[in-house]
């Protein structure tokens, strides 16, 4: 099979250089990215147009981020009769259903499992169950860059803008980090999450979010005398009137799945009516990670293996109720209120929003 690549970054040398090492049935014939990589790509470097219009293409791996360029990218090669494989959770979180339908109207494929927890089986396993059971709720650490700022926040007594320095400074987070640290990244995931096991349209952008750029040496002290320490968690659960999902700082007790999971990996849980709770872990990011999670949505295409999921059938409500127990931080004090259940738009004054977990 003939795989073209958008996007020669991280990821996308990732991919190139296993698929290179380890598959003679997979060639990479055309990749598209920046003028400034012709000399490096040669005869491969491509127009999105070339990529798109070559009948020889059977697979293009999408790993550009953003949103504009990738979705007009992938519905075309979706549309030209090409299986799609991405990595970018910002268009998928955007446009799954749309990406869905073509894919199902034209014959084709599309797959996601790189866009959530990187190298760390997620999407498969969770849409395969999803299919004959019912998921009641799902939280995890989604986020590399997050987790290793509060893992150091917390075994070395530094402030958060000293980590992130260091975070930055070691390329676990970008030079603008509010994607990550406000907690966007991870509600385009849960976003993701919950239409691959409730098969609904869930906005991102209706989802409340609160971010790490709030907690201080301070918080991270007083949870230390607890013995808990603290995660960014992405929540999802069916209520009776609608779904609850939201991004938020939690308490965690060190010795927990989450408080166990530390620098830069990922973690999740997610409990089903039937199967009981699922437990995953492992790294949520990087070259190789990554690359592996392509690589496996390309097995899945290459055996012939279909994803159950075929298409969203509606809009999902999204609660702006939270569910559970809240400590919420006065921005000038520090002064700690306890909330329960609290509407999401009363929480948006707080210095940090952190969510009490038993």
């Amino acid at each position: 099979m003939n795989i073209a690549i958008l996007g020669y970054g991280t990821v996308g040398q990732g991919v190139d250089e296993i698929i290179c090492k380890s598959r003679s049935d997979l060639k990479v014939t055309r990749v598209f990215d920046l003028p400034t990589k012709k000399d490096i790509l040669k005869e491969r470097f491509s127009s999105v147009e070339e990529i798109v219009a070559d009948k020889d293409i059977d697979i293009v791996v999408e790993c550009m981020g953003g949103d504009l360029i990738p979705h007009l990218a992938i519905l075309s090669s979706l549309q030209n009769g090409k299986h799609v494989v991405t990595s970018n959770k910002e268009t998928v979180s955007k446009h799954l259903d749309e990406y869905l339908e073509a894919a199902k109207k034209n014959k084709v494929t599309f797959q996601y499992e790189a866009a959530v927890m990187g190298g760390v089986p997620l999407i498969a396993p969770l849409t395969t169950t999803s299919s004959f059971d019912e998921l009641i709720s799902f939280d995890g650490i989604l986020n590399g860059t997050c987790n290793f700022i509060l893992s150091n926040m917390d075994m070395l007594g530094e402030d958060y803008e000293k980590i992130l320095k260091e975070a930055q400074d070691k390329g676990f987070a970008e030079r603008d980090p509010s994607a990550d640290v406000l907690g966007i990244d991870t509600k385009r995931k849960i976003a993701i999450i919950a239409s691959t096991c409730f098969k609904e349209t869930f906005d991102p952008e209706e989802i409340p979010c609160y971010g790490i750029d709030g907690i201080t040496k301070k918080i991270i002290e007083e949870a230390k005398k607890e013995d808990k320490t603290i995660r960014l968690l992405g929540h999802i659960s069916k209520e009776k009137d609608g779904y609850s999902l939201y991004v938020s700082p939690a308490f965690v007790k060190k010795d927990s799945v989450f408080g166990g999971t530390l620098m830069e990996l990922n973690a999740a849980t997610a409990s089903f009516k039937n199967n009981g709770v699922l437990s995953f872990k492992g790294p949520g990011a990087g070259r190789y990670p990554t690359a592996s999670a392509i690589i496996q949505d390309i097995e899945r295409i290459v055996h012939g293996y279909k994803m159950q999921l075929e298409g969203l059938d509606k809009k999902a409500k999204i609660l702006d109720r939270l569910e559970g127990t809240f400590v919420c931080y006065e921005k000038e004090s520090e002064a700690k209120v306890v909330l329960t259940n609290p509407i999401a738009n009363d929480l948006k004054g707080y210095k940090a929003v952190i969510k009490e977990i038993k």
